[in-house]
């Protein structure tokens, strides 16, 4: 039962990013592309004959659900703690010098969200993550930072 949980989780999440990355962002959307056959494929879904995509009413008590059991900052601190592991588990032998490209981007919000503030930079309401990257682009960890931050 378990298992079926997390597949079902895994391919809302999946549907729901795939759409917004084509540019659907309202989750109202997923009603009229559930059986839409590239959001299907990219989701690992057969086009002709695979199940469709989650409906919105599916999707908005998914997203409600995980609202109520979202992480606390020490589940997320040790997610990014994980992913600087998986970054440095890439090297056999330590590297006797490591380069980082540190670069915070403005994340434009449009509605009031919590740590979203303006930036005179940005333009309008905005966060500001901090991306952390290795060598070759490799992730190495990302923070969330409100939109007005301190240099």
């Amino acid at each position: 039962m378990i298992l079926i949980q997390l597949v079902s989780d895994t391919a809302m999440i999946a549907a729901r990013a795939m759409a917004i990355a084509a540019g659907y962002e309202d989750c109202d959307d997923l009603d009229a592309l559930r059986d839409d056959p590239a959001l299907k494929i990219a989701i690992g879904r057969r086009p002709a004959t695979g199940h469709g995509l989650p409906s919105q009413p599916t999707l908005s008590r998914f997203e409600n659900k995980c609202a109520h059991e979202a992480p606390g900052w020490r589940t997320l601190a040790r997610m990014g703690f994980k992913m600087i592991d998986l970054y440095c588990a890439i090297y056999v032998v330590a590297p006797k010098l490591m380069t980082l490209d540190i670069d915070d981007t403005p994340d434009t919000v449009h509605e009031d969200q919590q740590l979203s503030l303006f930036n005179t930079h940005a333009g309008g309401l905005c966060f500001k993550p901090i991306h952390v990257y290795g060598s070759a682009g490799k992730p190495v960890a990302c923070i969330l930072f409100p939109g007005k931050r301190p240099k």
